[in-house]
C-alpha cells in the first residue's frame, strides 16, 4: 500500500517537471483515474491518517496540484476523494489546537478546491438555477393568444438575457436558485464551515454518476464515523483531575488529559446533503452500508429534532419499505415512476362553433323552407264548444 502512494507521488514529480501538452495530460489523466489499486491506497491512507502520517501532506499537495490542471478526469480524481477529506477535517475539529495544526494540510486543500469551483470563468461567483413558469404572467404555458412567435425569436431571447437583471420581473418564467451564492475564504472556521463543506459535498453530489464506487463507499465510510462519536469521558476521569487539579476547566486544551471520544457537531444543512449522496448509494451498490450510515443521520436527526433531516431520511426509509434495492451490486436499481394518462384535449376555433351552434332564440327566428305549405285551421281561431252536462238529468234518466 505504501508502496503504490510513493511510486505514484514520484511519478508525478517526473511528470511536472516537463511543459505538457494538454493531450499528454488528459492521457496521464486517464491511466491515474483508471488505476483502483491506487484509489483503494489514498482513501486507506486518509481514513488511517495515523498509520499513514507521512503521506497525508504529500496526498494533499498532490490532488491540489491536480486540481489546478483543470482536467476533466483529474478533476473528478479529485473529487472522489472529497468526502473521506472532509471526514478528516470533521474528526479533527474538535482535537486540541496542537493536534489541529497537523492537519493544516486538508484545510488547505478543500478552501483550494472550494475557491475555485464557487467561481466561473470570469472570476464571478457561479450560480445555478432553474426556470419554473409563473402564471402572473402570460406564456405559451397557459395564454397561448397573448404571444406570438416573434417573441421568441432570438434577437428578443438575447435581450431578454441581456436585461435579466433589469427588468426579470417581465419575464414570464422565475429562476429558482439551488446553488450558489457562496463566497471566497481563507480559512476554515467555526462561522464558515457549514457553507464550504456544504458546497464540496454538493460539487461532489453532482458528479456521483461519474465516480468511482470506492468514493461512494468511502463517503459512507466517513458518515458512520463522524456521527457516532460521542462524548464519552474516560471511566477514571475523577481519578486524572484528582492528580490534575490545574486542568480543571481546561479540558480540551490540557495536554495532561488523555483525549477521548467528542461529539462532532453537524448542521442540519450538511446532513441534508449527506443524506442525498446515501440515497444515490444505496441503489447504486454500496446499500449495506449506506443504509447503516442512513441510519446514523437518521439517528443525530432525532437527538437534535431536525426536522429536515427527519423529513428526508424518513422519505428514504419509506422508499426502502416499498422498493428495496438488489442484492446485486454490477447495476444500479430502477426506482419504478408511474405516469398517469394525461386526458385529450380537442379544441375547435370560434368561427366553426358560431356556425353549427343552434339555440332557442336562433331556432325561433329561422325562416322555413318554401317547398312547405302552410295550412291555416279554423278551429284554432272559432273552436268548437263541447255541451254541458247536467247532473239532474242524468239521475232521472238512471
Amino acid at each position: 500500500m505504501s508502496q503504490i502512494i510513493e511510486d505514484w507521488l514520484s511519478e508525478f514529480d517526473k511528470f511536472n517537471q516537463y511543459k505538457n501538452s494538454p493531450d499528454e495530460i488528459h492521457a496521464y489523466a486517464i491511466g491515474v483515474f483508471n488505476y483502483p489499486d491506487l484509489i483503494n491506497a489514498i482513501l486507506n491512507a486518509l481514513e488511517d491518517d495515523k498509520q499513514y502520517e507521512k503521506f497525508l501532506a504529500p496526498i494533499c499537495t498532490q490532488l491540489f496540484n491536480y486540481h489546478r490542471l483543470k482536467d476533466d478526469r483529474l478533476r473528478l480524481f479529485v473529487i472522489a476523494f472529497l468526502p473521506s477529506l472532509i471526514g478528516v477535517h470533521l474528526l479533527y475539529s474538535v482535537k486540541p489546537l496542537e493536534v489541529r495544526r497537523k492537519y493544516r494540510c486538508v484545510d488547505t486543500v478543500l478552501l483550494g478546491i472550494y475557491n475555485v469551483e464557487i467561481t466561473n470563468e470570469d472570476g464571478l461567483g457561479s450560480n445555478r438555477t432553474f426556470r419554473i413558469p409563473t402564471t402572473s404572467k402570460p406564456s405559451i404555458y397557459h395564454e397561448p393568444p397573448t404571444t406570438s412567435a416573434s417573441t421568441f425569436s432570438q434577437p428578443t431571447s438575447t435581450s431578454n438575457d441581456n436585461s435579466t437583471k433589469a427588468d426579470s420581473s417581465s419575464l414570464p418564467y422565475i429562476n429558482v436558485p439551488v446553488y450558489g451564492n457562496y463566497k471566497s475564504s481563507d480559512y476554515i472556521n467555526a462561522s464558515n464551515r457549514v457553507s464550504v463543506l456544504t458546497a464540496l459535498l454538493h460539487l461532489f453530489h453532482d458528479q456521483m454518476s461519474s465516480l468511482p464506487k470506492q468514493s461512494h463507499a468511502a463517503l459512507c465510510r466517513m458518515t458512520v464515523s463522524v456521527l457516532e462519536k460521542e462524548t464519552r469521558p474516560p471511566a477514571d476521569w475523577k481519578q486524572i483531575l484528582n492528580q490534575h487539579p490545574n486542568s480543571i476547566g481546561n479540558l480540551h486544551n490540557s495536554a495532561l488529559i488523555p483525549d477521548f471520544p467528542r461529539k462532532i457537531p453537524v448542521a442540519s444543512q450538511l446532513l441534508v446533503r449527506l443524506s442525498s449522496c446515501i440515497y444515490f448509494c444505496i441503489y447504486n451498490g454500496v446499500g449495506d452500508v449506506a443504509i447503516q450510515a442512513l441510519d446514523h443521520i437518521h439517528a443525530r436527526g432525532l437527538s437534535e429534532l431536525y426536522p429536515d433531516v427527519l423529513l428526508m431520511t424518513n422519505a428514504i426509509k419509506h422508499q426502502l419499505s416499498t422498493n428495496p434495492p438488489t442484492q446485486s451490486g454490477d447495476c444500479p436499481a430502477e426506482i419504478p415512476v408511474t405516469f398517469t394518462p394525461t386526458s385529450t384535449v380537442t379544441s375547435t376555433t370560434s368561427s366553426s362553433s358560431n356556425k353549427t351552434a343552434i339555440t332557442n332564440a336562433s331556432f325561433k327566428t329561422r325562416k322555413l323552407p318554401e317547398d312547405i305549405p302552410i295550412v291555416t285551421s279554423t278551429s284554432s281561431t272559432n273552436p268548437q264548444r263541447l255541451p254541458s252536462i247536467n247532473e239532474d238529468n242524468v239521475d232521472q234518466s238512471n
